[in-house]
């Protein structure tokens, strides 16, 4: 994706960093949008000690928030300027709020180091010198010194009872204080424990399904354009109780931030019937166009994965699967971001990348006016796909429907044998559960469109 220059406002309490200024905002220019939250801060630190007229170093960023959610500090600028138009003219601008803390010019901090496994070294005292260096610094401090004696390999350092697992945060995140009294710092072998939240996996294409609106559905599948987060109720005196509901607080009529953080959020999504929290599973959009980055476990392992471009969900209900394991993973961070889909483009302006469609080696490359009546470049098109605009076909289906005929009338009845073993085998433990009592209410995908109204429930 290619970078461009924009602009960020910070919000920011001078007074307490003890600098005289009016103002609560600081403007900086970002010439590369792909630059990470992390660098953000570090470049804000240097243009709040200048306004100071403090060294360098004498500031500290230690957190930045968009829109009431803590910035993750790898996330990259662009996920947040993602908001903006790519073809907007004027230089897109996004607000921050900044904390900061003023680092003295003399600081003091001793930690008395214990490692659970013992040793010759155990246990010790290391002066770090301030509080306001980081945990992955305090870890090469530890290495430095007695990288000798202790195992730092998987090691995990806790101090009052609170991991320090995020390395890119400050010592005083941690609550460790800047003093000259000895602070306890413990090394606690074996595996970390891992916040992943089991969620359905939107980073597997095949996992998205496109449904047809249902107006027979109960009052807990109503649809909102936008982002629409589906659970099971857990409230026993619900009656949607452990029925997949449809929470709509987060589509583009509720609320104008337009994202979602399911690590933040997770036990935050009501039942739309009893409003107690339900058990997160999937999501589906509608109306809208929508993007994501995050941080899955595979085989254990973090894996970082994004959408990239925006994608766009048509008039129907585009919804992941989340029911089956198969659907499934286990995200550390995932931030899913929806905006409005574009209007009717201009005349020959391509209804995704809003570039003009032009003739053949022109700018722009060439391109196509689809049946739907929407301009589209060829480039933009994915062979088979539908229109980026409207989700409808962007070419007749008559060799597919022909390939299907074809396909049924050769169809002999000795090719479905793997399939109904299959079959027997995939049903057979639901059904002996189902005879106990035992199984999951079947997963309910009927759902109701945005302003349908009914008032029949199964």
């Amino acid at each position: 994706m290619a970078a461009y220059s924009a602009s960020v406002l910070v919000g920011l309490d001078f007074p307490s960093l003890g600098i005289p200024c009016s103002s609560t905002l600081v403007e900086l220019v970002v010439l590369d949008t792909s630059a990470t939250v992390q660098q953000l801060c570090q470049r804000l630190a240097e243009h709040i000690a200048s306004l100071a007229g403090v060294a360098a170093g004498l500031v500290k960023v230690t957190e930045l928030r968009w829109q009431g959610s803590t910035c993750d500090p790898d996330n990259s600028l662009d996920l947040y300027f993602g908001l903006q138009p790519r073809a907007a003219k004027q230089p897109a601008v996004v607000r921050f709020t900044a904390k900061a803390t003023a680092v003295p010019a003399s600081t003091h901090c001793v930690l008395r180091i214990t490692d659970t496994t013992g040793g010759r070294a155990n246990p010790f005292v290391l002066d770090v010198g301030s509080p306001y260096i980081t945990v992955a610094e305090l870890r090469s401090k530890l290495e430095a010194a007695h990288g000798g004696v202790i195992d730092l390999r998987g090691a995990t350092l806790c101090h009052q009872d609170q991991q320090l697992t995020d390395d890119k945060k400050l010592l005083s995140h941690y609550y460790i204080q800047d003093t000259s009294r000895q602070q306890q710092i413990t090394l606690k072998h074996g595996s970390k424990t891992r916040s992943a939240v089991a969620f359905a996996d939107i980073s597997n294409p095949e996992s998205l399904k496109t449904q047809e609106w249902d107006d027979t559905a109960p009052e807990w599948r109503c649809a909102v354009k936008g982002l629409n987060v589906e659970g099971r109720c857990t409230n026993k005196n619900c009656k949607a109780f452990r029925r997949m509901v449809v929470d709509i607080s987060h589509g583009l009529d509720e609320t104008p931030t337009w994202h979602f953080d399911l690590i933040q959020q997770e036990k935050s999504c009501p039942c739309p019937c009893c409003h107690q929290p339900i058990k997160l599973e999937t999501c589906a959009f509608t109306g809208c166009q929508w993007r994501y980055e995050g941080v899955k476990l595979r085989d254990g392992r973090p894996q970082h994965v994004e959408s990239g471009d925006w994608q766009t969900a048509g008039s129907l209900y585009e919804r992941f699967r989340g029911a089956s394991s198969a659907y499934r993973a286990d995200w550390e961070r995932l931030m899913i971001k929806t905006r409005p889909a574009p209007g009717p483009a201009a005349p020959g302006t391509c209804s995704k990348c809003q570039e003009a469609v032009l003739g053949a080696g022109m700018a722009g490359g060439p391109g196509k006016t689809l049946p739907c009546g929407h301009h589209v470049h060829d480039a933009c098109l994915v062979s088979g796909g539908a229109c980026p605009s409207c989700s409808n076909p962007a070419a007749p289906n008559a060799a597919a429907a022909a390939a299907a005929v074809t396909a049924a009338a050769n169809l002999r009845p000795e090719s479905l044998i793997p399939l109904l073993k299959t079959l027997q085998a995939a049903l057979g433990p639901v059904l002996s559960a189902l005879k106990t009592g035992a199984a999951e209410p079947a997963e309910e995908t009927g759902t109701r469109a945005p302003g349908a109204s009914s008032s029949h429930v199964y």
